[in-house]
């Protein structure tokens, strides 16, 4: 095997913002994401910048965060989400793939019963992909409405909110939706899934309420041609990454096996201190493989 460089990006200078505790949010919620998180982050750049020099929690308005993988987008969304949320509104988090919507969902449901637990503060969560096997709905089915004033955070696909948007009388329902925030929202630019997300959020926008419309991604080639079409619309573009990200390409001999290789790297790097790995993997039944085969080398190990 031979190990080609691609360089680095970004820096592993600790860098200078602030914790999770000074986030201007309700403390019940802060208190719940900091024993979710089982410490006080320290806010990664971008973080940083969109709360504290962007108002991300204060001002309503139309986001494009265009921000490096591993930045930090998801506890924003999550900060956009259970803000609204708290207040008995309805958000809505959008997944472009069900397993995504799934371990979303998961999680989200922890803080909420960290949040119960700590706070008393109900919020529910709802996962809704249009898969009858899973959640006994149809594309088409009827989304569920607020009770008692509970704030809902429903976690979807794409494909099911278009859906159910072309329904008129779930008109009534969408005016409810106070933020939506779009993963992954660079496939609006996929020619296959690209117009059923265009025809959506053209749709979002046309709502009297005015819903907050998010777009999420690591690489919206554009993001201020997509900011005219959502103006007013502010984007957080904020390259610097932190810790730094080293890039390499493996040449593999024909005689050495992908998954060995794969196995015996992530083992090397993992039992460094402070190290960390994400590995992208086609499908699931190949991840729940690695996944084994990783458990049992670092089996013992302290990781």
């Amino acid at each position: 095997m031979r190990k080609i460089s691609c360089g680095v990006s970004g820096t592993n200078e600790i860098p200078v913002t602030h914790h999770l505790s000074d986030i201007p949010a309700s403390p019940e919620l802060l208190s719940a994401l900091k024993t979710h998180y089982r410490k006080d982050l320290l806010l990664r750049p971008a973080q940083d910048y969109a709360v504290f020099h962007e108002g991300l929690l204060s001002e309503h308005q139309n986001l494009i965060i265009a921000t490096p993988t591993n930045s930090g987008k998801s506890l924003l969304s999550y900060l956009l989400l259970f803000q609204n949320a708290v207040d008995g509104k309805n958000a809505i988090l959008v997944e472009p793939l069900r397993a995504l919507a799934y371990e979303k969902s998961e999680e989200l449901k922890s803080i909420v019963n960290i949040l119960q637990r700590q706070s008393q503060i109900k919020v529910k969560v709802v996962v809704s992909t249009g898969d009858y096997r899973l959640t006994n709905e149809f594309m088409n089915t009827q989304p569920k409405k607020l009770s008692n004033g509970q704030g809902q955070i429903i976690v979807a696909t794409p494909e099911r909110l278009d859906a159910i948007s072309r329904m008129k009388e779930n008109t009534e329902w969408f005016e409810t939706v106070s933020t939506i925030c779009f993963d992954e929202a660079h496939l609006i630019g996929d020619s296959n899934r690209g117009p059923t997300l265009e025809l959506l959020i053209a749709y979002l926008r046309s709502l009297k309420s005015h819903p907050q419309i998010v777009l999420m991604s690591a690489t919206i080639a554009n993001p201020d041609y997509l900011a005219a079409w959502l103006n007013p619309c502010k984007v957080i573009n904020v390259a610097d990454r932190y810790p730094q990200l080293e890039k390499w390409v493996y040449c593999i001999e024909d005689f050495e096996d992908a998954n060995d290789v794969l196995l015996n790297e992530v083992t090397s790097t993992l039992i460094q201190e402070n190290t960390s790995i994400i590995i992208f993997v086609y499908q699931t039944a190949s991840a729940e493989k690695l996944a084994t085969q990783l458990a049992k080398q670092l089996s013992g190990r302290r990781i």
